[in-house]
């Protein structure tokens, strides 16, 4: 959990500041909000990390960062006059919602997946039906995504530059909505995930 507090602290404050070194960041996100705290959880309550266990967390730290990339998006332009290279500023808008909906789609599966895995063989196979409520939250966002990516495509052939500016940022700014209805969500699945595993 050191590890985890040192990188927070750095993505954001000097002298390292891995929020402005693109993939540094990525991967600084992906342990501090999913690989470190999500794997450290789990130990504390099993000893036994299987297959089902690492699909659910691979699938769930592609989730987190797909979740993020809108907050880049919001920042876009600011961080690109201040010179700020986050991995959106270096794919640009089309590529970055793209790249943002494809890492969503596959985190939601791959998570889904070790979540069904793990409770058919449970006590309470039933519970498996439980992903429904996964799927509704991710097709949700996706959704946002989908009106994102048009938007950032609109971007480039719009006469009004600063029209189109604003409604990327409007939408994007809903991004921590979005945040806390994939993390809640993952946070009720983990829930039925423990309640399986205390039945047994």
């Amino acid at each position: 959990m050191i590890a985890a507090v040192f990188f927070a602290y750095q993505y954001s404050a000097p002298p390292l500041r891995l929020k402005s070194q693109s993939w540094f960041a990525v991967i600084t996100l992906l342990l501090v909000l999913s690989v470190l705290p999500v794997t450290f959880v789990t130990y504390v309550f099993t000893t036994t990390l299987d297959y089902s266990f690492f699909l659910f967390l691979f699938g769930q730290a592609l989730t987190i960062y797909a979740v993020i990339i809108p907050a880049e998006i919001r920042d876009y332009f600011g961080d690109k006059e201040m010179g700020i290279v986050t991995m959106t500023a270096r794919l640009g808008l089309i590529k970055a919602s793209f790249f943002g909906m494809t890492l969503l789609s596959i985190g939601g599966t791959l998570c889904g997946v070790g979540v069904v895995l793990r409770l058919v063989y449970s006590s309470l196979p039933i519970l498996s039906a439980l992903i429904v409520v996964m799927a509704v939250a991710y097709l949700y966002v996706l959704g946002k995504y989908w009106k994102l990516y048009n938007l950032s495509k609109l971007l480039g052939v719009s006469e009004n530059q600063n029209s189109a500016e604003q409604g990327i940022v409007q939408l994007a700014a809903k991004n921590p909505k979005w945040i806390t209805l994939i993390t809640q969500t993952i946070v009720f699945m983990c829930l039925i995930l423990l309640a399986a595993k205390l039945v047994q």
